[in-house]
C-alpha cells in the first residue's frame, strides 16, 4: 500500500493546484519488481535502486522516481542523475 505524504516538492496539477507524492514502503517495491523485501534491500545497499527516504525512521520510495527507473530499464544508481 503507498503512503501519500504532502510535501513542498509536490508535483503541480492542472490549474496550478498541486497534489501529494505517493511514497511506497519496501513491500511496495518489491512487489513492483516481483521479488523480496530483502532483495530490494540489498540493492540499496548495493546502490543499484533509487534511494529512499527516511520518514520516521522507515524507509520509503518516491514513487514517480521508481517507476522512471523501471522505465529506464532499472540503472544502477550511480549512472542516474544526481541532480537534485
Amino acid at each position: 500500500m503507498a503512503v501519500i505524504c504532502e510535501n513542498s516538492k509536490s508535483s503541480p496539477q492542472k490549474g496550478g493546484t498541486s497534489r501529494p507524492t505517493a511514497m511506497l514502503t519496501a513491500a511496495d517495491v518489491a512487489a513492483m519488481l516481483a521479488c523480496s523485501m530483502k532483495t530490494v534491500y540489498r540493492l540499496v545497499d548495493r546502490g543499484a535502486i533509487p534511494r529512499p527516504l527516511r520518514v520516521g525512521g522507515m524507509l520509503r520510495w518516491n514513487r514517480t522516481h521508481v517507476e522512471q527507473w523501471i522505465a529506464d530499464g532499472c540503472p544502477p544508481r550511480s549512472s542516474q542523475n544526481s541532480g537534485g
